[in-house]
């Protein structure tokens, strides 16, 4: 996961030195990479709390109010 972060903080440097087109580009790996990258948190979330004695349910109910109030 750290190296996905740097990769992100590399891209998003990187979009200030390129053309507009490049930059639509950039941006949108950014964005892809962003979703993969809150999943990943998501899921490990929910598979700590489920260890944690939650139900499926109320592990799932806890990750959305967290997505909620982020």
């Amino acid at each position: 996961m750290k190296e996905m972060m740097k990769k992100m903080i590399e891209m998003l440097m990187k979009i200030d030195d390129l053309e507009s087109d490049e930059q639509f580009e950039a941006i949108e790996e950014f964005s892809i990479q962003t979703m993969e990258l809150t999943a990943k948190v998501n899921w490990k979330y929910f598979t700590f709390l489920k260890e944690e004695g939650f139900t499926e349910e109320q592990a799932m109910q806890m990750v959305i109010a967290g997505q909620n109030n982020g």
